[in-house]
């Protein structure tokens, strides 16, 4: 009897490759062939496999055309097999494997666009969130300012690139009958990408705004972000691009850095 490993390996090659030898030799016959068992498993697979990346990625679609879309998504499928129970999850390494194979081409943007739509799926799925605590950070003294970290919203992301991607978004929506030609060379994108109350939103920021958001997500203090800002982009005034970020309700709230406990 192989081990358990080298059947789940065999099922795989079957469901992904077509190569159904070695697995259909390990299913009983009850009355429907292994192979054609394995067949039908293998293509109600791909079926789901092809439909759900095609409606994640519909912009994809429309921009490669639904063509080049399934035979490249067949790739992918090939190079990036899922690992995960949950169909949600199949295009987590789409931008990925697309920046692997457009490198270098004409349609290297395609995978920040990839990326631009798995964002907005991942908000879709984001947990909710209170409101920003405005009264408790009131309460923080100024000078306690620097220990602060601020938290991006759990249902926000953040995507940049040096392509007009929300330009070729918004062009490529199932409403526009006509998309008109997007000039790629008409400037970087930094995005956030929000789901508000019945809607996602994707809003293109300031560079300081983008940057300051990318440290809160990355967990740097108040001090560290303010002294970036002030190097990089010294005509913002911090505390209004703070203020400006908690309106527009991109931070979920702040947490205080712990005291240093001094040596007994």
């Amino acid at each position: 009897m192989p081990a358990l490993r080298d059947m789940q390996m065999a099922f795989m090659r079957a469901v992904l490759d077509s190569d159904s030898g070695q697995a259909a030799s390990l299913i009983v016959d009850d009355g429907l062939a292994p192979a054609q068992r394995l067949s039908i498993y293998g293509n109600n697979s791909r079926v789901v496999f092809l439909d759900t990346l095609e409606r994640g990625f519909a912009v994809l679609v429309r921009l490669g055309g639904q063509d080049w879309f399934r035979q490249t998504a067949r790739e992918y499928r090939r190079a990036y097999p899922s690992r995960a129970g949950d169909v949600r999850h199949i295009g987590a390494n789409f931008d990925r494997f697309l920046a692997e194979k457009l490198h270098d081409t004409p349609y290297e943007y395609f995978a920040d666009v990839a990326r631009l739509c798995r964002a907005y799926q991942e908000v879709l799925d984001a947990p909710e969130h209170l409101p920003f605590d405005l009264d408790g950070l009131r309460q923080v003294q100024p000078q306690d300012y620097g220990q602060l970290r601020f938290l991006l919203h759990p249902a926000a992301r953040l995507v940049a690139s040096p392509w007009p991607i929300l330009d070729i978004w918004r062009a490529n929506q199932p409403e526009v009958s006509e998309p008109p030609t997007i000039d790629l060379g008409s400037g970087a994108s930094h995005l956030l990408v929000i789901r508000r109350s019945d809607h996602v939103e994707l809003r293109a920021l300031p560079a300081a705004d983008f940057a300051f958001l990318q440290g809160c997500a990355a967990g740097q203090y108040f001090d560290e972000l303010a002294a970036q800002a002030a190097t990089q982009h010294p005509e913002v005034a911090v505390a209004q691009l703070l203020h400006r970020l908690i309106e527009i309700g991109a931070l979920a709230g702040f947490s205080r850095q712990p005291p240093v406990e001094e040596n007994a």
